[in-house]
């Protein structure tokens, strides 16, 4: 139990080291998205294995308030949502370090999510590959959760890397 309570702490003292000041750095960024990938694809195949009925509940619950949103085009409620999406699949782990880890980052992936709703197809995009991701654990199959997860962070990637483009060839005009 002890060594539970200092890997938690370990990660908490990690997250409250970056700042959002930190994030207006391209390079942070992406490292935000290169932890995000190893660790979350490797959290949502467990997820697809342990989940309960009640995780799958949750997860359609978010997910639908997520549509609704995208629908509304309402970028706040959907930043929350997606990050809500990613805690529940976290959470859906068993594995309490995954969630503690996951919320730990809430502000830092809000923002980083809110960036990249700036990209509309991103919204589309996004509700794609969390309804596949929702499927692959109603499924049970870790493999395809893992695939989509991975696919999503690697859209989130090159969405941020279109914002990073986009802000260069503004600072050049101007």
């Amino acid at each position: 139990m002890l060594q539970v309570i200092k890997q938690v702490h370990f990660w908490t003292c990690l997250i409250k080291n970056i700042s959002m000041e930190d994030l207006s750095s391209p390079e942070i960024l992406f490292q935000l998205t290169e932890i995000r990938k190893i660790f979350e694809s490797q959290v949502v195949s467990l997820s697809a294995v342990r989940r309960t009925d009640e995780d799958l509940e949750s997860l359609n619950d978010i997910l639908t308030k997520e549509k609704c949103a995208v629908k509304n085009l309402d970028i706040d409620a959907c930043g929350q949502l997606d990050v809500m999406f990613h805690i529940a699949l976290a959470r859906a782990s068993k594995n309490v370090i995954a969630e503690k880890f996951i919320n730990s980052l809430f502000n830092l992936l809000l923002h980083l999510i809110k960036m990249t709703r700036k990209i509309p197809e991103y919204l589309r995009d996004s509700i794609y590959f969390h309804e596949n991701l929702y499927n692959s654990v109603l499924a049970k199959d870790s493999k395809m959760a893992k695939k989509y997860m991975e696919e999503h962070l690697n859209l989130q990637e090159k969405a941020l890397y279109e914002l990073y483009e986009m802000n260069l060839k503004e600072e050049k005009e101007n």
